[in-house]
């Protein structure tokens, strides 16, 4: 008897068999595979190609006539993989998804119109740039070529910061008369500025009273809150912020 071995796509054995001599044996293993690449996909077609018999390929239902030992490898199809671009905006949703793209296909966003993204509390008249893939957050820019597909990717269309947007603030004083306003952009820290501010009163004999300064509130006379960075929603924000400075007499 001889030993008939067969390989898979990898060159890994997989099955091997006893044959007698002068037979035409068939394959009776499991079903060969070949671990797809970036570019194809493959399938086993059936077929084998010994390293005896060289000449031709056999199939599985009826091998090489038996005339010594002899391995067989697995043959395959090959496929050329198609892969899926994903377009998204900023928020994620999904702007529009191209399948069965070929490998090495340099990849284009065909719609009618940019990404847009809305004005919002933080910032108006959003501009589209680019775009960024999800590996690594890689970067392109809006007039720049895409890398050539070799897997699937996502692309997230980025955008520049806009023109901040800026809201009011009103600093007022114990007397709900205003002392100042300012404007200052979401996000950035309420400052009321230096010199601290002041109030001075007079006693019965007409000296002045000097009121030591502790800080702000959101309500005159209330709790020291400080100063916050600006946030919150647009609709309170368009309204403005108010606080109102906390004066204690001295002893």
């Amino acid at each position: 008897k001889y030993t008939y071995t067969f390989k898979n796509g990898d060159g890994a054995t997989i099955y091997t068999m006893q044959v007698e001599y002068d037979t035409t044996p068939a394959y009776s293993g499991p079903t060969p595979t070949k671990r797809d690449s970036e570019r194809f996909t493959y399938t086993f077609d059936g077929t084998w190609l010994g390293n005896v018999h060289t000449d031709q390929y056999f199939e599985s239902s009826r091998l090489a006539k038996v005339s010594g030992n002899e391995t067989f490898t697995a043959q395959f199809s090959q496929e050329e993989s198609g892969f899926t671009v994903t377009w998204k905006n900023y928020n994620g949703s999904v702007l529009r998804t191209d399948a069965n793209v070929q490998y090495g296909t340099t990849p284009t966003y065909s719609a009618a119109a940019s990404p847009m993204k809305p004005d919002d509390v933080v910032a108006s008249s959003y501009r589209f740039v680019g775009w960024s893939d999800n590996y690594g957050g890689n970067y392109v820019g809006q007039n720049m070529t895409l890398p050539s597909v070799t897997r699937d990717v996502t692309y997230t269309a980025v955008f520049d910061e806009g023109s901040k947007n800026r809201y009011l603030v009103r600093f007022m004083d114990g007397d709900d008369s205003m002392i100042k306003d300012a404007f200052f952009e979401y996000g950035e820290q309420i400052s009321f500025g230096t010199p601290d501010p002041e109030k001075v009163t007079y006693d019965s004999f007409g000296d002045p009273i000097e009121w030591i300064f502790c800080g702000w509130s959101t309500t005159p006379n209330g709790s020291i809150t400080g100063l916050p960075t600006m946030t919150g929603t647009k609709d309170v924000l368009d309204q403005g912020l108010t606080f109102y400075a906390i004066f204690i007499e001295p002893m």
